[in-house]
């Protein structure tokens, strides 16, 4: 059997070269239109990119943009200088707090002696004595 007047062979070899074609126009088709979309991409970032360096280049800012980092510049010395003054408070308050730690320790310390040693009186002062 022939089709177009050619072998079977002929006419398989043929229809798979058509596919084979047709399967790499498609696939370039495709890479043409992702070409497309990457450019557009690719414009979209450079112009976001030239659009922020004008916004933030130094020689363009605003005044009021420089005034407010010159503001923030400003408060963070000073918070660095409040955070070392908090810091030597707290040194400070640790050792008030151990003084007195130590006071009541030399208190009670004193008090325990003397209770041991108190009047006569007292019931801790007295002496049982035993007699016959």
């Amino acid at each position: 059997m022939t089709v177009f007047g050619l072998s079977p062979w002929v006419a398989l070899v043929v229809g798979l070269n058509l596919l084979i074609a047709l399967a790499g126009f498609y696939l370039a088709w495709r890479l043409w239109q992702l070409r497309n979309t990457l450019a557009e991409v690719a414009d979209n970032i450079l112009s976001w990119e030239q659009n922020t360096h004008a916004v933030l280049d130094p020689a363009v800012t605003p005044p009021n943009i420089l005034l407010g980092q010159q503001g923030i510049a400003a408060l963070r010395q000073q918070y660095a200088q409040l955070r070392r003054q908090l810091q030597q408070a707290q040194r400070v308050l640790d050792l008030v707090g151990l003084g007195t730690r130590l006071l009541r320790r030399r208190r009670r310390s004193g008090a325990k002696r003397g209770a041991k040693s108190g009047p006569a009186g007292s019931p801790r002062g007295r002496r049982w004595v035993l007699t016959r």
